[in-house]
Parts: C-alpha cells; structure tokens; sequence
C-alpha cells in the first residue's frame, strides 16, 4: 500500500488522535497549517478509495466538511502491508525487512531511554 507524503501527512494526524475528526480539526492539528479545506477534502477522498480512511460519522444534510474521518487501520497495520507490497515478490526479503525493522526501532527504544 503506497501513499504519498501528502497522504502520509493526514494519516499520521489520525494515528497520533485516535478520535474522528473534520477537515477544520485535521489542519488545526498538522503540521502544516496552510492547507485549504478542499486540498484536505481532495486528499480524505483519495485515502477513503484507498481504503484507509473511513467516515466515522455525519451530520445529517450537513456538507462534506462536517463530515467525522478517521484511519481504518492502524500504523503498525499500515507498515506491515506497506512492507508486504515492497517485498511482494521477494518472500525471502520480507524476513530480511522484519528483522531489520525489529533492530532498528530496539536501537532508537535504546536511545529515547538515554534521553
């Protein structure tokens, strides 16, 4: 499962809420506050046909900006399946990438503790 950096940008505002949110509650809560409600519309539509995002709730007769999203999967769920598609035809490789994501993240575990 590929997304662009953009992609990527909006889904790691759901990750780190964990609650539903609108368009006006996702640029208030990324990084880069200079999107425009129909940029963040035309990037939710992209991620729900991918199939990561999902409506959680609507306002009845309400316009798409009122309209709740949140992930449909999680990060980690995410990085699995990302992984599975990189390594698609390279079973072998997968293990390889497993374990060097594994040492990796025990190495930066490593260093926030000595912070």
């Amino acid at each position: 499962m590929r997304l662009t950096d953009k992609q990527l940008e909006i889904m790691d505002v759901f990750w780190e809420s964990n609650v539903p949110m609108t368009i006006a509650d996702i640029i208030e809560a990324s990084c880069n506050k200079s999107w425009s409600n129909n940029s963040i519309y035309k990037l939710i539509e992209q991620l729900l046909i991918k199939g990561v995002v999902i409506v959680a709730h609507a306002s009845a007769g309400s316009a798409n900006y009122a309209k709740a999203y949140t992930a449909a999967i999680s990060l980690d769920e995410f990085m699995v399946k990302h992984i599975a598609e990189i390594n698609k035809d390279r079973k072998h490789s997968i293990r390889l990438s497993f374990t060097a994501i594994v040492d990796a993240m025990m190495q930066l575990k490593d260093e926030w503790e000595d912070e």
